[in-house]
């Protein structure tokens, strides 16, 4: 990676809060700045990671994998899937998202490309954060573009969700070149327990 495309990629993954000093700026470069400084002007911080994104070939196979190693609880996510040529599983209590192509969209889907130069494997990151908006702010400020948003209704959340959330919004960034993995940021808000 050359210096620069370098620094700005450290500079992105910087954003996760600590006790004591930590290291951000606005120019991607390297500045310490205490946590209580951070809050007091308003810095977003990423919460930490919520899921990964793997790419497997027979979806099938690896839910039954994912469920007998971990324990994984899956969901199917179709609907998110299919107008990118691809089958969605996710399982919220381990933090897994598996992608598969749809049958016939093996050549043309969304993992396709991945599949073909990399082989099964994780494709992207989901970071949580307290606010997506300043993060692909911070993103754009270091030269990462965008490559799809989208921000739930509650509406949306509960047809497609299963209502687990009040607040679901994610920003997908263009990171593949500079990390050889998607980068994604996530609002992402449990609803409160009622128990």
């Amino acid at each position: 990676m050359s210096g620069h495309i370098h620094n700005n990629f450290r500079s992105l993954l910087q954003w996760r809060p600590v006790d004591s000093a930590r290291i951000i700026d606005s120019n991607c470069g390297w500045v310490f700045i205490r946590s209580s400084q951070r809050e007091q002007e308003g810095l977003m911080s990423v919460r930490g990671i919520n899921r990964i994104i793997v790419a497997v070939r027979d979806i099938e196979a690896a839910r039954r994998y994912y469920h007998d190693l971990l324990g994984a609880e899956f969901r199917e996510a179709n609907w998110t899937g299919a107008p990118f040529g691809i089958a969605v599983a996710i399982a919220w209590n381990v933090g897994i998202e598996l992608c598969a192509p749809l049958p016939g969209r093996e050549r043309d889907s969304a993992v396709s490309g991945f599949l073909a130069q990399h082989g099964e494997g994780v494709m992207n990151v989901y970071f949580d954060t307290d606010d997506a908006e300043s993060a692909l702010e911070r993103a754009t400020t270091c030269g990462v573009a965008c490559q799809h948003a989208l921000d739930y209704s509650q509406a949306e959340i509960d047809a497609h969700l299963g209502g687990l959330f009040r607040r679901y919004q994610e920003f997908v960034l263009g990171t593949a070149a500079q990390c050889g993995f998607g980068i994604s940021l996530a609002r992402i808000e449990p609803k409160a327990s009622t128990g």
